[in-house]
């Protein structure tokens, strides 16, 4: 363990760790923008996310071919997602969050150029793979990173802010996707999902600063951390970094004695949750066709899922931010479980849909935003990436079997309102789950 002295000599024989320092500060302008730019990461991320969604129809029927044969191409990305986020966002701990987000945006950008040039479904497997594999590196470390420069006070809303942008980028893509694919085609709409990425990580490379606890904790590159410790106003503090925990590997870090039981409750509800949430993203526009809808009010109800999902997130965060994280689960997860049952019970109609499927997203994308922060509560800094990556592991791979789940359900005999009100089930399971949370979550510092 390192630590600094910046200047006050009274204070050097005691050393606070940064973190506790920055808790007892205000937030500045600096911490803001540190937070602006980790919302626009997931923002870009969730842009490239639901752009393959959104493309099915159209080249589904470019292509003549049945909409249920680019469940592969939907999988892929979600299995490359899942191999990076276990093995490649853990990098994050050790060589730092600033460069693993610059390389992968830089990789997720290429993949949807790549994307774009697509002739076969084989063609799309590969390329939305190599974004995938982007997008698995730059979660974790971009909600890391931005849990590191904020206050504990603040840390499950900032938390959610920068995860909720990955629905405020789907939701995106879903208003700015049909007149790009009107336009441009559906390859406009991967060629802006590439280059925007390529762009912002030349920003990211020059403008977004170093996590401190891990310039600390590293000794590494001094000179950028006096320099982040001087935008931070934390000169004149002795400082080290924050608790950590023994190492026995990246994986053996998370299931040591007193992190293995919520640890597997995290990867549990991650599981489950995605699975729904990514049947949904992924499947909902062929779904709600198959049901009579048109092709732009199948895209509209989905996004609402979205729309939902930011509220939700930021709403949970409050009870979150105040202890509350429990009730706070198990009241979201309770309103999707009711709005998902309500597909069975009455007909296919648009508005009356759309209401549902936005209480489905306040109990599904916002619990994935309650468990983010709820990551970042449980792991301590110098294993925080490993921890996210693979969390985000376990919901990634609930979302690879939904992606080939939802083809099998989209080619049953079963109606579209009962497809949907089957989902509730493992949200119950979900709200079990997160009964066992009550007596073992113990936050770290």
């Amino acid at each position: 363990m390192n630590v600094v002295s910046t200047g006050n000599p009274d204070m050097a024989d005691a050393p606070a760790t940064i973190g506790g320092v920055i808790d007892n500060r205000p937030i500045s302008p600096f911490q803001y923008r540190i937070v602006a730019m980790g919302c626009l990461v997931m923002l870009l991320d969730g842009f490239d996310i639901q752009a393959m969604a959104l493309s099915v129809p159209p080249i589904a029927e470019q292509w003549a071919l049945a909409p249920s044969t680019f469940g592969p191409a939907l999988a892929s990305a979600l299995l490359a997602m899942l191999f990076s986020a276990a093995f490649l966002a853990p990098l994050g701990d050790r060589i730092g969050r600033q460069p693993m987000l610059v390389t992968a945006l830089a990789i997720a950008g290429l993949g949807s150029l790549a994307t774009s040039q697509a002739a076969t479904v084989a063609g799309l497997v590969a390329s939305r793979a190599l974004t995938g594999i982007g997008l698995g590196m730059s979660i974790p470390n971009a909600v890391a990173l931005v849990s590191e420069f904020v206050p504990a006070r603040r840390k499950a809303l900032c938390v959610a802010l920068v995860y909720s942008s990955v629905a405020l980028g789907a939701l995106t893509a879903g208003f700015a996707g049909p007149p790009i694919v009107h336009w441009l085609g559906w390859q406009g709409l991967f060629q802006v999902g590439g280059w925007l990425p390529l762009g912002v990580s030349l920003l990211l490379l020059f403008a977004l600063p170093e996590s401190p606890d891990y310039l600390l904790r590293t000794g590494r590159r001094p000179g950028q951390l006096r320099k982040v410790l001087r935008r931070l106003a934390l000169e004149g503090h002795a400082l080290r970094p924050g608790p950590t925990v023994a190492h026995g590997g990246a994986l053996g870090s998370l299931l040591t004695p007193r992190l293995r039981v919520q640890t597997a409750i995290l990867w549990i509800l991650s599981w489950l949750t995605m699975f729904i949430l990514y049947l949904m993203i992924s499947w909902l526009p062929a779904l709600l066709e198959l049901a009579g809808f048109s092709r732009a009010d199948a895209l509209r109800s989905s996004v609402v899922v979205q729309a939902g999902g930011i509220l939700g997130g930021l709403a949970l965060s409050v009870p979150s931010d105040r202890g509350g994280i429990v009730p706070a689960l198990l009241c979201a997860y309770g309103i999707a479980i009711a709005a998902l049952l309500g597909f069975e019970i009455f007909p296919p109609d648009p508005l009356l849909w759309s209401a549902l499927f936005f209480f489905t997203g306040i109990g599904t994308a916002g619990s994935q935003v309650a468990l983010t922060a709820l990551a970042v509560m449980i792991y301590p800094p110098d294993i925080r990436a490993t921890g996210l990556g693979w969390a985000v592991m376990a919901g990634r791979f609930g979302a690879v079997i939904s992606a080939l789940a939802g083809s099998l359900l989209i080619g049953s005999a079963l109606s579209p309102g009962r497809v949907l009100a089957l989902l509730s089930l493992p949200l119950v399971l979900c709200a079990a789950n997160v009964l066992m949370l009550r007596a073992q979550r113990r936050p770290s510092p």
